[in-house]
C-alpha cells in the first residue's frame, strides 16, 4: 500500500492503546482492499517519525482527518492521555463537524462509565466484541466498516446524518444567528410595549429620591414609547419634572418646548399636566411674566377637568380622584400669586377669588399665621393682605 502525506479532510485517525497493538495490526490489514482514490493510509501514531513531537503530530493528524476510528478496549479505557487529551480534542472535531467517530469494541470492557464514547453508534455491539468473534466473523464487521468509512469518504452519507454534520459543522453560526433574530424580535416586537414597564420603574426611583436611576429609566422609558409610535407624554413629563426639582430649569425648560413643538395639540390632562411644571421652572428660573400665561392655562385645564368629572358624575364626584386636580388648581393660583407679585402686577389688578383660595389653602394646612412654616408664596400673601 502506497503511503501518502494526509490530505485534509481525507484521512483516517486511529486512536488505541500500546497494549492493543495485535488490533491495530488487523485493523491495517483489513483496510488493504480499500480504493486508493478514497482512502489514503490510516494514521496512528506508529507514523510518528524520530524528532518529531508526538502530541502536535496527533493533533495535526486529528485536524487532516475525516474519520476516526476508536480501538475500544479495557486498556483503551484505561488510558489518561486517551482520556485526557486525544477523546477531547477528537470531540472537538466532531463538535465542529470536522469529522466523524466510529468505536470497534475490540474486547470485553465495561461501557457504563464512558459517557464521551456511548454517545457514538458503534460498528458492533459491545455484547459482541472482535475477540469473541471468529475470523470469518471479524470480517464481516470490518468490512462494515470500510463501507461506513467508504460512505463517510465519498460524501454517502444518509440524509439525516449529513443534516447532523452541517448543524454540527454550523452549531455556532446557528445559535448566533437565532439569538440575533430573538434579540430583533425582542427589540422592535416586544420592547417598546415594555415602556410602561420602565416608567413604573423610574417613578420607582424617583419617589426614593434616586434622581439619576429614574432619569435614565425615564429616557428609557421615553426611547421606547416613541418606537411604539406613542405620544409619550408621561414618561416625557415626568422627566421634566425630574429635571426641574433636580435644579436643572433651563435644561427642563428646553426639554418641555420640544414636547410643545412635538405635540402642540394637548387634550386637558395633558395640558394640566405639562403647563403645571412649565409654571414651576420658569417661576424657579426668576422668568415671572413668562409663567404666568402657562399657569393660567394650567389651571383653566383643571378646571375643566373637574367640571367633565362633575358633568359625567353628576355633581358626585370621588374626592381620590377630584383631589389632585382641585388642590393643584389652588397650589397653581398660590403660584401665580407669586408670579403677580413679583412680575410687578398690581394688587388691585389680582383675581380676588385666586387670592381667597390661595388664603384658605395656608390657613387650612397651618401656614398662618406661623411665620417659620411660611413658603414664598405665604409671604407674598401676607405682604399684599394689608392692600386687600
Amino acid at each position: 500500500m502506497l503511503i501518502r502525506k494526509y490530505k485534509k479532510g481525507r484521512n483516517v485517525f486511529i486512536s488505541y492503546s500500546h497494549d492493543d497493538g495485535v488490533w491495530l495490526d488487523e485493523l491495517l490489514k483489513s483496510f488493504g482492499d480499500l480504493k486508493d482514490e478514497v482512502l489514503t493510509e490510516p494514521w496512528h501514531d506508529g507514523r510518528i517519525k524520530a524528532g518529531q513531537i508526538w502530541e502536535d503530530e496527533i493533533k495535526k493528524a486529528i485536524s487532516h482527518s475525516r474519520v476516526a476510528i476508536l480501538i475500544v478496549t479495557s486498556n483503551f479505557l484505561a488510558s489518561e492521555y486517551i482520556k485526557k487529551r486525544e477523546i477531547p480534542f477528537l470531540k472537538r472535531a466532531w463538535w465542529w463537524g470536522r469529522l466523524d467517530i466510529i468505536p470497534i469494541i475490540a474486547d470485553e470492557c465495561n461501557l457504563k462509565n464512558s459517557k464521551s464514547l456511548r454517545r457514538f453508534q458503534m460498528i458492533n455491539e459491545p455484547d459482541h466484541p472482535l475477540s469473541e468473534l471468529d475470523i470469518d466473523q471479524r470480517e464481516v464487521v470490518y468490512t462494515q466498516l470500510k463501507n461506513r468509512i467508504a460512505a463517510i469518504l465519498k460524501g454517502e452519507n444518509p440524509l439525516s446524518e449529513r443534516v447532523n454534520t452541517v448543524l454540527r459543522r454550523f452549531r455556532v453560526s446557528i445559535i448566533l444567528m437565532l439569538l440575533i433574530v430573538s434579540y430583533s424580535v425582542f427589540e422592535f416586537s416586544i420592547h417598546p410595549y415594555m415602556w410602561r414597564w420602565y416608567f413604573v420603574r423610574g417613578l420607582t426611583a424617583d419617589q426614593s429620591y434616586d434622581t439619576a436611576k429614574a432619569e435614565k429609566l425615564y429616557r428609557k422609558s421615553e426611547e421606547l414609547c416613541k418606537r411604539k409610535g406613542d405620544i409619550c407624554l408621561e414618561p416625557r413629563n415626568n422627566l421634566g419634572r425630574l429635571l426641574i426639582n433636580s435644579g436643572r430649569y433651563s435644561v427642563a425648560l428646553s426639554y418641555y418646548d420640544q414636547i410643545l413643538r412635538d405635540y402642540p395639540v394637548l387634550d386637558d390632562k395633558e395640558t394640566y399636566a405639562i403647563n403645571k411644571n412649565i409654571g414651576w421652572g420658569l417661576v424657579s428660573t426668576g422668568d415671572y411674566s413668562t409663567a404666568i400665561p402657562a399657569i393660567n392655562n394650567a389651571r383653566a385645564a383643571a378646571g375643566r377637568i373637574l367640571e367633565s368629572m362633575e358633568a359625567e358624575n353628576k355633581g358626585t364626584t370621588n374626592s381620590f380622584i377630584v383631589g389632585p386636580y382641585e388642590n393643584g388648581r389652588i397650589a397653581l393660583g398660590c403660584l401665580l400669586i407669586k408670579a403677580w407679585f413679583y412680575s410687578g402686577v398690581q394688587v388691585k389688578d389680582m383675581k380676588k377669588d385666586v387670592i381667597n383660595e390661595c388664603r384658605f389653602y395656608f390657613v387650612s394646612n397651618g401656614a398662618l399665621p406661623e411665620e417659620k412654616s411660611w413658603n414664598t408664596e405665604a409671604r407674598v400673601l401676607m405682604r399684599i393682605s394689608p392692600e386687600l
